[in-house]
């Protein structure tokens, strides 16, 4: 029943970030080599906002390459993907998730056929304690990168909280 009630979440959620698309209509730098890598590249990039909301750490693990790097505002980089796991799994149970009500893709820089630089940011809705000044907008700068065996996966993510 969580499972569900998280997919229909996340399918709303979805619908709000989509229909923000025309709010905060992300910049294009370059052009995708086909219209379907643009496809698969919100798709791989809703998965791993669907496994943030839904605090699965292996679900966005599983979006970065084999040896992709995660940093956050922890100083250490976590390098591959199960160490990514492993420490999304201990971050997602020692942190609160606040559902996160808005947000957008703000661009999409190509750099190559299989080299994309993605940016967006989420705001959130803070616990009932704190003020709204109290939740930071994040703002996230990925490296995507295309093979032949993966498709399209995260090479290198940053995640930033601006405090307001």
């Amino acid at each position: 029943m969580k499972n569900l009630t998280l997919l229909l979440v996340f399918a709303a959620l979805s619908h709000i970030l989509m229909a923000q698309d025309n709010i905060y209509s992300p910049a294009r730098f370059g052009r995708a080599a086909t219209p379907a890598d643009e496809d698969k590249i919100i798709e791989l990039m809703d998965n791993y906002s669907m496994g943030w909301m839904s605090e699965n750490a292996r679900m966005v693990a599983s979006t970065f390459t084999e040896n992709g790097t995660f940093s956050n505002s922890d100083p250490m980089i976590k390098y591959g993907r199960e160490n990514i796991e492993e420490y999304l799994d201990t971050y997602f149970k020692e942190n609160t998730i606040r559902a996160q009500t808005s947000g957008g893709r703000i661009s999409y820089r190509y750099i190559e056929d299989n080299v994309v630089v993605y940016h967006s940011f989420t705001r959130g809705t803070p616990a009932s304690s704190e003020t709204e000044k109290a939740f930071p907008e994040t703002h996230s700068t990925f490296v995507l990168h295309k093979t032949d065996k993966e498709g399209w996966k995260i090479v290198h993510h940053v995640r930033m909280e601006i405090i307001n």
